[in-house]
């Protein structure tokens, strides 16, 4: 589902494959809930908007606009553990953020392996090849490049009571293409 302004987009999927099938699209108008909308308020508006569009739902994604989220790349060190590559991510993060860590929810996406291989060999002066150290010798590591992305928790927090309170499970939180 996906709020903007006073419309509602809902996409609804079914599964088929790794993907999935789109088998409708619906957009609705929204009771506008106020200035200052409560989590009760905007899904009591959203369990009003699924039943008059007659969408039965049991999970929902929300979108999110991209002014909510925090989106880096980053490289890192390569670890083994994912627990420790969450720990290095987290640090890494926190200088990119525009509020502090505990208050933030954080996830990432490992999107490759970056590998530091030899360099060309080096020549001399006399145009012979000179042997250029390898990485193991250099002390170059192998690094991943991952994308991070971040919220507040208010933020999460503020969407799964609202879901709640329409009567739908919050399955996750996904970005807005624009």
């Amino acid at each position: 589902i996906d709020f903007d302004g006073g419309q509602l987009r809902i996409v609804q999927t079914s599964p088929q494959g790794a993907a999935g099938r789109i088998t409708r699209v619906v957009s609705v108008d929204l009771d506008a809930p106020g200035e200052k909308p409560s989590p009760e308020t905007c899904g009591l508006a959203l369990r009003k908007a699924l039943e008059e569009s007659r969408t039965k739902v049991r999970e929902v994604i929300v979108a999110l606009s991209r002014s909510q989220v925090v989106l880096r790349p980053l490289q890192v060190p390569m670890v083994a553990d994912v627990r420790e590559l969450s720990s290095v991510v987290n640090f890494q993060i926190t200088k990119d953020l525009p509020f502090r860590l505990d208050e933030a929810v954080v996830d990432f996406k490992v999107l490759r392996a970056l590998e530091s291989g030899p360099s060309a060999p080096e020549t001399t002066s006399a145009g012979e090849s000179a042997a250029v150290p390898g990485p193991s010798e250099t002390g170059a590591q192998n690094r991943l490049e991952v994308l991070v992305g971040a919220i507040r928790k208010e933020q999460v927090e503020f969407h799964q009571a609202m879901v709640r309170a329409a009567g739908v499970k919050l399955a996750g939180l996904a970005l807005r293409s624009t």
